[in-house]
């Protein structure tokens, strides 16, 4: 995982949000700003990764169809490790605060990582 491993440590110290420029631009969001996501289960702080790798989409039926932003988030922080994901080790930085606490038998990590979310500037 990330906050383990050194070299992406290095790389990534801090959580990330990926987002579309189109995203960016309505949200008044720049490259590096940090920005809260928040889903009805909780909320996590991100630097924002304004992107092309993720971009909206179409959904729906002819005549019925909208337009759809949609985010990515890393997994890999937490509260400990050689990062966790913030400067503020009282903040949460574990995107698994968003997801529904529908747990594997096994490890009890959110088995559903797909789920609405809203990104803010802070």
């Amino acid at each position: 995982m990330t906050r383990n491993l050194t070299w992406q440590a290095e790389m990534m110290p801090e959580m990330f949000v990926e987002i579309s420029p189109s995203l960016a631009k309505a949200k008044g969001i720049k490259a590096g700003d940090w920005v809260r996501v928040k889903s009805i289960r909780g909320e996590v702080m991100a630097r924002a990764d304004v992107t092309h790798r993720v971009a909206p989409f179409t959904c729906g039926k002819s005549g019925l169809q909208s337009t759809v932003e949609m985010v990515a988030l890393p997994w890999h922080f937490g509260f400990a490790g050689l990062t966790t994901g913030g400067p503020d080790s009282q903040q949460n930085y574990a995107a698994n605060q968003l997801a529904p606490m529908v747990g594997d038998a096994n490890t009890m990590i959110p088995e559903y990582k797909v789920f609405l979310v809203d990104v803010q500037k802070v």
